[in-house]
């Protein structure tokens, strides 16, 4: 079952975790996010999207679609994307 977060805003900075099987794909549209995140879902698409902790998107399988739109991190730690192409980390 997909997941969608459209304009979802984290009230507090609670450290989250979400994990999909199968073909889902979690989807985050216009949200924002506090605490850590940390995803893994075979199929992940991120936009417009603000991540104020540290943030970390694992997919199972690199050859399922992902799509990553304009999106920001506030973090000082590193945001992780594994399994998009390649793994990459990005800092601020």
């Amino acid at each position: 079952m997909d997941t969608l977060l459209k304009q979802f805003t984290q009230l507090g900075n609670t450290a989250q975790n979400l994990t999909l099987t199968g073909t889902a794909v979690a989807s985050f549209n216009g949200s924002t996010f506090y605490g850590e995140i940390t995803v893994s879902s075979p199929g992940i698409l991120l936009k417009n999207s603000t991540f104020n902790g540290m943030s970390s998107f694992t997919k199972p399988d690199p050859r399922t679609p992902s799509q990553m739109g304009v999106m920001s991190s506030m973090a000082l730690l590193p945001f992780r994307i594994r399994g998009h192409r390649e793994e990459s980390g990005w800092q601020r």
